[in-house]
């Protein structure tokens, strides 16, 4: 089905679309509408999910049609696809919300709670700006495919937003880049909300379980996040069975039912901390 290497992801392609869709239609001022709106900064907010599961395992077979579905995610996003690779791949996914993870949630440690949340994205940013250039260099370096995959993005990402706002500055704006923003804030937060409180050195508790199935259809599976860290390379269709394959091996201190209620114990600095354990 469409040259696809797991016959779910038409839904990841579904979306992806609608992500596109969405602010054209807005920007042309064919259908405007708050509720449109907001389904605009979901699905932004859900490319990057799919970019991330992407990242993890290629979509299509053919090379060709990864690196359209790249570009079009990139423009759906805000965030050059290839991205993902030195910020995730080569950093979270090895440190694991560790010392050398500059995504780590314990950079908040001396925030008051209730700021925590709120200012993590910023706080990530700010510590991921001093490597930029070493993790750029060393891409360049040792990966140079990967490197021109990045730059070609970047130079259609930023050459869309300058003839748009050439264009139209305001509906730019509001759109456009403020829904990529919103989504991108909230995707750098929804790794403090999975790791925030756990033990980085525990291979089975650096990060917890979000286990509602409402949350894992729609985020394709992102609540199973131990899971994922355990097997990165597994495609995102086929968590929920390693979570069961899984699931007497984990502590039940990190599975979560209700993700609303969790976000709001962790914004409210009562989520029981888990460092202690082994």
């Amino acid at each position: 089905m469409l040259m696809l290497r797991v016959r779910d992801d038409w839904r990841s392609v579904l979306v992806v679309a609608l992500a596109l869709a969405i602010p054209v239609f807005q920007f042309s001022g064919i259908l405007r509408h708050p509720l449109i709106w907001s389904a605009g900064v979901v699905t932004a907010y859900l490319t990057l999910v799919i970019n991330h599961n992407h990242q993890h395992v290629a979509t299509f077979h053919r090379a060709t049609m990864n690196r359209i579905f790249e570009w079009s995610m990139t423009l759906a996003s805000g965030l050059p696809g290839t991205l993902m690779v030195p910020l995730h791949n080569r950093n979270h996914h090895q440190a694991h919300n560790g010392p050398d993870d500059f995504m780590r949630t314990s950079l908040m440690a001396r925030y008051p709670a209730v700021l925590r949340l709120a200012l993590y994205p910023f706080a990530a940013a700010i510590s991921y700006a001093p490597r930029k250039a070493e993790l750029l260099g060393y891409l360049r370096r040792s990966e140079p495919r990967i490197w021109w995959r990045l730059h070609i993005e970047r130079v259609v990402l930023i050459g869309t937003v300058i003839a748009l706002l050439s264009w139209k500055p305001f509906e730019s704006f509001l759109f456009v880049i403020l829904p990529w923003a919103l989504a991108q804030y909230w995707g750098i937060n929804a790794n403090y909300i999975q790791h925030a409180g756990c033990n980085p050195a525990n291979p089975m508790g650096h990060t917890r379980d979000y286990t509602g199935g409402f949350l894992n259809w729609l985020t394709f599976n992102g609540g199973y996040h131990l899971e994922h860290h355990s097997r990165p390379g597994l495609h995102w269709s086929r968590l929920p069975q390693a979570h069961r394959d899984m699931l007497s091996q984990i502590d039940p201190a990190l599975l979560e039912p209700h993700f609303l209620r969790t976000v709001a114990r962790i914004a409210c600095g009562r989520m029981k901390r888990l460092e202690s354990h082994p």
